[in-house]
């Protein structure tokens, strides 16, 4: 979405830019989720994204977009708030979801997807010896790697035979189970 607005303004569009976001939080480095900020490389204020100054941004954070009517040109936040709009850029990302039937709010399981989900589990890796990490995708095996970096043992779970099949495919995925495997992450394929 920054990015987007970024460009907008690079382009000359002097028109008002309403960035609204699910998160409180503005705009930072969501690959320091399974990395830096596990690690403790960093903190969550050193992971923000600077924001350029004179992008004249409208910002609605902690307002998540529920419903959207592209006829009246019209968003819906879960705030009760409506936004009108005359383009419309939805750069949503992804979000953690949870495997059917896992409980929620329970003390040792977390999501991985915002600065303060992975900071909590930062909290909780200085007491563990072992994590399970369920998700063989590009998060999961940077959060595995990180784990054992850190003197952990880790165990990805995944439905897979082999790990990071949407970014990289099969092949790709096998050689970098094999890999995982001989560095001491273990599987449960």
């Amino acid at each position: 979405g920054l990015a987007a607005a970024e460009e907008l303004r690079r382009l000359n569009f002097t028109g008002e830019i309403t960035m609204l976001g699910g998160e409180k939080d503005a705009p930072y480095d969501r690959p320091a989720c399974s990395k830096a900020l596990l690690n403790g490389h960093a903190r969550p204020q050193d992971v923000k994204l600077p924001i350029p100054p004179g992008l004249g941004l409208n910002w609605k954070l902690g307002r998540r977009a529920i419903d959207l009517d592209p006829v009246a040109r019209r968003v819906w936040a879960d705030s009760g708030e409506t936004f009108d709009y005359d383009g419309l850029i939805v750069a949503t990302g992804g979000r953690a979801v949870l495997p059917k039937g896992f409980p929620e709010n329970v003390p040792g399981l977390y999501p991985l997807y915002t600065v303060d989900h992975a900071w909590a589990v930062r909290h909780e890796l200085r007491n563990a010896e072992r994590v399970a990490i369920v998700g063989g995708g590009l998060t999961g095996c940077e959060v595995a790697c990180t784990v054992t970096q850190l003197a952990r043992e880790a165990v990805i779970i995944d439905s897979k035979n082999h790990v990071m099949d949407r970014a990289v495919g099969q092949t790709a995925g096998e050689l970098i189970r094999d890999d995982h495997l001989h560095h001491g992450i273990e599987m449960k394929l």
